[in-house]
């Protein structure tokens, strides 16, 4: 990952001379390679590197176009930049490096605010406009690279983690007591709030373009399931396993050498398997594993690099690993609330990466989110069945859900909610899921929050 922050204001930037070196130190964590900064009277861009693609200078950010009139800072990677670059070539424009990112300085000057469509990656960029005295904010259709702004005295600003935003001089945090209500409700906050009312996340698959008239958001992707029932189960099966192949394929494309993340669940044995079809190298694995044997999948992790001839190894959990002063520690890196325990593991194993010379990494985020692999998935789709069904069928369950809550420890508490999701479910179905994900009554809510 990269780091990025900016400022801009199309007049004149307040002075705050002392910003750069607060932001640049904040992100500092995000890219260890390389560090760059530009700026003039309406903006100011800082970045850090970690260099994938074209590890020389050339790849070095803020990155401009022939005449400086475009810049652009950028955290990700742009997987189809190959075939980008040699439409670009063909339509004059002169690349001076190998990097992904220069391709989207030259895309903007073909495309401008529309150029994000053309992408296939996870990003998140700046670009300014020196000519047209505007900046565009972009993020990849699936919200992977975090990018967050905000507005203080005039001025736009932007950056990949907030704490960046929070060193501006002046800026003073106000907190959004909704997303401390969604929280407490769903173990997270919804986008594009963020626990502060007065900073916002880009919402994935969105530009957003600054100008002196305004700004203006486009939304040029939308991630939604498009079912086709005319298809076999063995027919979807061969495509998704050609669209793993192809994904895994442009995802491990780098200058530096790629390992993969093996927990041994079905997600990451999957990307390990389509890995070592398509690289011609040995490849290397890690896996976390737990004290609890109850938890660890070590043993299905080996068999698996057995079975792909990977170079396995296994990081174990330490007690340091799991004190308090730890987890807190991991905890400041989010700027906001974070529920998911597997921070931990997580945050272990890319330190054992590290330790072995390795930055960049393949893993089976995402598979439980596309193909429903979550317990509360299947719960909702039962609760959808259930919805589906007559008016006397749920007035059936509710007289009988009353009444087993007083002869059982939940089982008549659990059939109650139950219909009370179904009912609601039928006007919305993203009750069901938010339903299942929350305990806690609003009074209780209101308890801890005041």
């Amino acid at each position: 990952m990269c780091g990025l922050a900016g400022r801009f204001h199309p007049i004149a930037l307040p002075p705050d001379p002392a910003w750069r070196s607060r932001a640049d130190a904040l992100l500092a964590h995000r890219g260890p390679d390389g560090r760059g900064h530009y700026a003039d009277a309406r903006c100011e861009l800082v970045h850090r590197r970690l260099a994938l693609l074209d590890l020389s200078r050339t790849g070095s950010q803020p990155m401009g176009n022939e005449d400086g009139s475009v810049q652009v800072v950028f955290n990700g990677e742009i997987y189809n930049h190959q075939e980008l670059r040699e439409w670009l070539r063909g339509r004059g424009h002169i690349f001076r490096s190998r990097s992904d990112t220069e391709v989207l300085v030259h895309l903007y000057e073909e495309y401008g605010a529309e150029m994000a469509s053309h992408l296939r990656g996870m990003f998140a960029f700046a670009i300014l406009d020196r000519r047209a005295n505007r900046v565009l904010l972009a993020r990849d259709r699936f919200g992977i690279k975090p990018l967050f702004y905000a507005t203080h005295a005039g001025q736009w600003i932007f950056a990949s983690e907030m704490k960046a935003i929070l060193a501006l001089e002046g800026f003073a945090p106000r907190l959004d007591r909704q997303a401390c209500y969604d929280f407490l409700g769903l173990s997270y906050i919804p986008e594009p709030a963020t626990g502060f009312a007065n900073i916002s996340a880009l919402p994935k698959g969105t530009a957003l373009l600054i100008s002196e008239s305004g700004t203006r958001a486009v939304t040029f992707a939308e991630v939604a399931p498009t079912p086709d029932q005319s298809l076999s189960r063995d027919r979807l099966a061969e495509t998704a396993a050609e669209l793993l192949l192809n994904a895994v394929k442009r995802q491990a494309v780098a200058d530096v050498p790629v390992a993969a993340l093996l927990s041994g669940g079905i997600d990451s044995s999957l990307v390990v398997a389509a890995h070592a079809r398509s690289s011609e190298r040995p490849i290397t694995t890690f896996n976390v594993g737990f004290p609890d044997p109850a938890h660890d999948e070590t043993a299905v992790a080996l068999d698996t690099a057995r079975r792909y001839g990977t170079d396995h190894r296994t990081i174990h959990l330490e007690h340091g690993d799991l004190t308090a002063d730890s987890v807190f520690a991991l905890l400041r890196h989010f700027d906001q609330p974070f529920a998911d325990p597997s921070l931990v593991p997580t945050y272990r194993v890319a330190c054992a990466v590290r330790q072995h010379g390795i930055i960049c990494t393949l893993t089976g985020d995402g598979g439980d989110e596309a193909f429903g692999g979550y317990p509360e998935f299947w719960r909702a789709e039962r609760l959808a069945q259930l919805a589906a069904t007559p008016d006397w069928v749920l007035a059936t369950a509710s007289g009988v859900a009353r009444p087993l809550s007083r002869w059982t420890r939940d089982g008549g508490r659990r059939a109650a909610k139950a219909v009370q999701l179904a009912r609601a479910g039928r006007t919305d179905t993203s009750a069901l899921l938010s339903g299942l994900l929350n305990y806690l009554t609003e009074g209780e809510k209101d308890e801890l929050l005041n």
